[in-house]
């Protein structure tokens, strides 16, 4: 029982009884931040306290059976919903919503519902709608705590008014009166208070490290002088903090972002007449790993984290972003290459893609909002989501491809392979270090192409990105021994069949889905010599969805076609179908018994394709083995990708052709060939193709030269003999393609050539790419006001 001023409340803990049986009610509370962000242009509030709360809402008669309470009078079930229940706040917020949904300017946090108005008439006017909706409902106000058409008003810990947000008067003089903490737990509540109100100071930051290093388990709590001085400056960095805006979408809008070696801060405001009025703070404190980062990666960090926080406010609109770290404007500016960026800027660019600002640089005189944030960092650590929240939608893998590039780049990085390079060059010693004897003895295999190391035609991964290589061969969750046949054909280092083995046995996606290895019972079915002569089908489902599974007995290959609208036997041929005019028809299906396979409709079509169809006999599903066990295979997979974090958010359709591409390319028991390999005879190009320099298009493309050696032979081609002689900045003549110009040909300059028939040209100052056909010569061709073949 607890006693108040008018009457005594009875509340009830049910942490040990009724919390444990009742389903939790997950009905979202209304974020404060979001209700005090919508309030722009509010000058009159009216707030109304909801007399009993809960006890305003009737339970139903089987509520009444479980909701008991145990009194030394005997047992007695509650009428009404109590306080204590874990999902009364849920309950009672959502029967609220419903209530009041529809009116402009009126938010309800449990009983307390607040109006706001651009004028007394507009707030007046809204009174009476909730007060309508109230009364209808049956749900009755305490006057006494009733506010009426005031300017400035206490809700939920905060001061509203006509100009903006203050923290509450009350709890700010308890901030004041604070005494010191005695321990940790006293320390705890004081830092809880501190980070409520922490977006209204401008940059509580780093000097609260030695506050936080007094939480950790190892550390004795000593309050030393230090200590003090940082308690007293952070409670008047608050009783002092500026007045908060409220948030418009009218305005203009400017990010203000800072690093130190302590922490990242940022702050959201709005620029009137020249001003800058802040919205609201954020800090972020630096991990270890963190704290090691060059000061050009924490800018850039905190300009991400920054936007991310705020990310309600600034997405779909357009922002400035000020910065004291000019290399930032390089990088996230409308010039940047992000390609010449290192692979943790260039994921913090693909992340801020989305948005739409200018980045600008103000000098760090000019900086000491956000500077203050970033000293006195928050223990709010950057959100690991920040790395991955928009790459997925563009990329399910959370690195950049690895390209002979990038392998070339950290190769030179590599003590190793920089020692092995230069005994290459300048010839092995007689005496060797121990690491090196290996390679010694297999130098003879050993080429350099391109800055990257081959040792067998393989790619030589250096240590820096063998884990990232791991992850690579490791995309579609295969077993050991496919992994191992991929990288054998692909990359080498030494230790990596041991690297293999201890990443696949570590791989937490697949020690929760692999199962205990059983036999695979012998086919009997006559083994094939060539693609597509007999395939075997079969259903599944994943995800409440059909799919249809289709696999060629010889090359493996493998088909999962969606059945969105059924599986009768009219869609079935479709999907049959659309397979057949890839491949060719088979001679025989394989299917099983079930009401597609075995219709008439489905019989015919095949009897007229003269392919056989073969049924494997009821309750014997092993005779249809093959599809079985790619139904096992694609299934396996899919709930691998459900728990690999990379793919969150993927539709099943999409995991489907992420595991597919994976599949298709992946050894088969044989170690040697790919099913797309058996297929197609030739292997198609995957991310693994990427990384060895051979395979790159300076290697594998026809050179333009040669192309124009075989042309110039056609004497279709003999009269653009011309064309190979422009140099850029000769004066050509473009073919116009405007309806509107009478003129056939527009004068154009000669920029470059792109490739053996196509050229770029510079007509008025705009750029296109012209072919061969649409250029033509009339008289010789003018060079810097000189002719061609002239002497210059």
């Amino acid at each position: 029982l607890v006693i108040r001023i008018n009457g005594i409340r009875m509340v009830i803990d049910c942490k040990v009884s009724i919390n444990k049986v009742i389903i939790p009610n997950t009905y979202p509370l209304p974020l404060t931040q979001d209700m005090f962000a919508s309030l722009a242009g509010a000058k009159v509030f009216c707030s109304l306290d909801l007399a009993g709360a809960y006890t305003q809402l009737m339970l139903s008669k089987k509520s009444r059976k479980i909701m008991v309470i145990n009194t030394i009078k005997g047992l007695f079930s509650y009428n009404r919903l109590p306080q204590g229940a874990s999902s009364s706040a849920a309950i009672f917020q959502r029967v609220m919503d419903q209530v009041l949904q529809g009116i402009d300017g009126v938010y309800c946090y449990l009983d307390d519902v607040l109006i706001a108005g651009e004028d007394y008439e507009d707030c007046l006017r809204k009174l009476y709608l909730v007060l309508e909706r109230l009364s209808k409902a049956n749900i009755k106000v305490n006057l006494q705590k009733c506010k009426w058409f005031v300017t400035s008003l206490p809700f939920l810990g905060h001061i509203l008014t006509d100009r903006g947000l203050l923290p509450c008067p009350e709890k700010v003089e308890t901030i004041r009166k604070a005494n010191v903490p005695n321990n940790v737990t006293e320390l705890k509540a004081f830092l809880g208070l501190i980070n409520y109100y922490g977006k209204f100071i401008p940059n509580l930051s780093s000097r609260l490290s030695c506050l936080y290093r007094l939480l950790k388990k190892d550390v004795k709590f000593v309050w030393t002088d230090e200590c003090h001085r940082v308690f007293n400056e952070s409670k008047q960095c608050l009783l002092s903090s500026k007045l908060l805006e409220f948030f418009d979408p009218q305005k203009p809008v400017v990010v203000v972002t800072d690093a130190s070696s302590y922490g990242l801060g940022g702050v959201i405001a709005h620029e009137i007449n020249g001003e800058e009025r802040p919205i609201s703070f954020t800090s972020f404190s630096l991990t270890n790993s963190q704290k090691s980062y060059p000061i050009l990666h924490l800018e850039a960090l905190a300009v991400v984290s920054t936007i991310k926080k705020f990310h309600k406010f600034l997405f779909g609109k357009k922002f400035t972003v000020y910065t004291d770290h000019k290399p930032l404007i390089g990088i996230f500016g409308k010039e940047g290459k992000n390609s010449l960026f290192v692979t943790r800027l260039q994921r913090y660019v693909m992340e801020l893609n989305i948005y739409d600002f200018d980045i600008v640089y103000r000098p760090s005189a000019k900086m000491g909002n956000a500077d203050f944030c970033s000293r006195f960092p928050l223990p709010d650590e950057v959100p690991v989501s920040l790395q991955r929240e928009f790459i997925k939608s563009l990329n399910v893998y959370d690195e950049f491809p690895l390209d002979h590039v990038l392998i070339a780049s950290e190769s030179k990085q590599d003590e190793f392979i920089q020692t092995i390079v230069f005994y290459m060059k300048h010839g092995w010693p007689k005496k060797l270090e121990r690491s090196f004897l290996d390679v010694y003895a297999q130098h003879q295999d050993l080429e350099l192409v391109e800055g990257c190391l081959l040792y067998q035609d393989r790619v030589f991964i250096p240590a820096s990105l063998q884990k990232q290589m791991l992850k690579l061969l490791h995309k579609n969750h295969s077993g050991i021994t496919k992994i191992k046949q991929m990288a054998r054909r692909t990359v080498y280092w030494y230790g990596m069949n041991n690297d293999i083995e201890s990443f696949v046995k570590t791989c937490s996606v697949c020690c929760q889905m692999n199962a205990v290895a059983k036999p695979v019972p012998s086919s009997s079915w006559i083994p094939t010599t060539k693609p597509f002569t007999r395939i075997h089908a079969d259903f599944f489902y994943f995800d409440k969805k059909v799919f249809l599974v289709i696999v060629d007995s010889f090359s493996k290959w493998l088909e999962v076609e969606y059945m969105k609208f059924g599986t009768d036997a009219r869609r079935v041929i479709s999907k049959f179908m659309s397979v057949f005019a890839r491949f060719g028809l088979p001679d025989v299906v394989v299917t099983d018994g079930g009401p597609p396979f075995s219709s008439k409709e489905f019989i015919v079509f095949f009897e007229k394709h003269g392919v056989k169809v073969m049924k494997s006999p009821p309750y014997n599903p092993s005779s249809n083995g093959q599809a079985e066990r790619m139904v096992r295979v694609v299934k396996e997979g899919l709930k691998k990708f459900l728990l690999d974090p990379d793919m969150t958010g993927l539709s099943t359709e999409d995991l489907v052709s992420y595991f597919l591409f994976g599949y298709r390319n992946t050894c088969l028991e044989d170690g040697r060939t790919f099913p797309s390999e058996r297929l197609f005879s030739f292997k198609p190009k995957t991310l693994l193709d990427l990384i060895h320099p051979k395979n790159s298009f300076k290697h594998h493309s026809t050179k333009p030269k040669e192309v124009d050696k075989c042309v110039v032979h056609s004497p279709k081609f003999k009269k653009h003999d011309w064309i190979d002689k422009l140099r850029p900045g000769d004066i050509v003549y473009y073919k116009n393609f405007r309806p509107t110009d009478i003129r056939r040909w527009l004068e154009a300059k000669f920029l470059k050539r792109i490739s053996s028939n196509v050229f770029q040209v510079s007509v008025g100052g705009r750029v296109y790419s012209a072919h061969r056909n649409q250029l033509k010569l009339v008289g010789t061709p003018k060079r810097r006001g000189l002719v061609l073949g002239r002497s210059e």
